[in-house]
Parts: structure tokens; C-alpha cells; sequence
């Protein structure tokens, strides 16, 4: 290229006068740095197009996995938010059924109340008396209950001879 370009400048030389010659030379010259540096700034600007594109690409993708990972710290908050309450209401309910526990053992202890809970059927039994088998439970004060219905009949009730 620098053979061509050497004989264009003689050439030029050659045909005009000196001056006009010379500037001519220096004008091509000057379009030539400039065509170059045309050429690279527009291979910078494809490079840069390129890696511009790329970047909002893995933005993008940036973007949708912090888009993920706020959906999910905000269901972990409301979550954390909900067991809260939930803790909440279960301390509210214990205290509530603590201060109604120690009612009722202050009741107990000044005579108000005789029992705090007592439950009725320890163990099942029967009784035979006069050929009959009757059915009934004991309490926990080991006191007999008969079970009977409100009319007077006895539920359970057996005779020896169907036994």
C-alpha cells in the first residue's frame, strides 16, 4: 500500500505545481487517517452494540432472578408474619387459660369449689343383684353410678338365663 501510495504522490507532483501538489498530498493523507479511524470507531461501536445487547440481556436475567428472590422473601415475611400472630393468639390463649386455671385452684383452696376437673368414667363393671346384671361405672371417688335412663330403665340390664 505505502508502493501505490508513493507513486500517487509522485504522480501528483508530476502534473501539478508544487504547492498545490503538496496539499493535495496532505489531504489525502488526512481523509486516509481519517477513513481508519472511521474503520475502528465503527468496529468499537459494533463491538460495543454487541456487549450492550448482552448486558441487557444478563440484566435482564438479573432482574428476573432478584424479581424471584423478592417474591419469595415476601412470602418468608408473610409467613414469619402469620406464625407470628399465631404465636400470639396461642400465648394470649395460655394466658388466658393459665389466669382461668389459677381461678379456679384459688377458688379450690378457699372451699368455693370442691374439684377442679373430674373426669367420670374410670372403669366399666357390673353388678349382679337378684338375678339381674346391671350395668353402671365407678367415679373417681370410686362412688357407683347406675346407668339408667330417665325413665327408670336400666340400660345394660340383664337376666342370668340370656347370659
Amino acid at each position: 500500500m505505502d508502493d501505490l501510495q508513493k507513486q500517487l504522490n509522485d504522480i501528483v507532483l508530476e502534473h501539478l505545481p508544487k504547492q498545490m501538489g503538496e496539499t493535495l498530498i496532505k489531504r489525502f493523507d488526512e481523509l486516509e487517517a481519517i477513513g481508519k479511524e472511521h474503520k475502528e470507531l465503527t468496529v468499537t461501536y459494533n463491538n460495543l452494540k454487541i456487549q450492550d445487547e448482552a448486558n441487557r440481556k444478563a440484566l435482564q436475567k438479573v432482574k428476573e432472578k432478584l424479581s424471584a428472590i423478592e417474591t419469595r422473601e415476601e412470602k418468608a415475611v408473610k409467613k414469619d408474619r402469620e406464625l407470628l400472630e399465631r404465636e400470639k393468639l396461642m400465648d394470649k390463649t395460655m394466658l388466658e387459660k393459665e389466669l382461668e386455671l389459677t381461678k379456679l385452684a384459688k377458688e379450690e383452696q378457699l372451699g368455693l369449689i370442691q374439684t377442679v376437673f373430674r373426669w367420670p368414667v374410670i372403669k366399666k363393671s357390673y353388678a349382679i343383684s337378684g338375678g339381674q346384671t346391671t350395668a353402671g361405672y365407678t367415679d373417681s371417688t370410686g362412688v357407683w353410678h347406675d346407668e339408667s335412663r330417665p325413665d327408670g330403665t336400666r340400660v345394660g340390664t340383664k337376666t342370668k338365663e340370656t347370659e
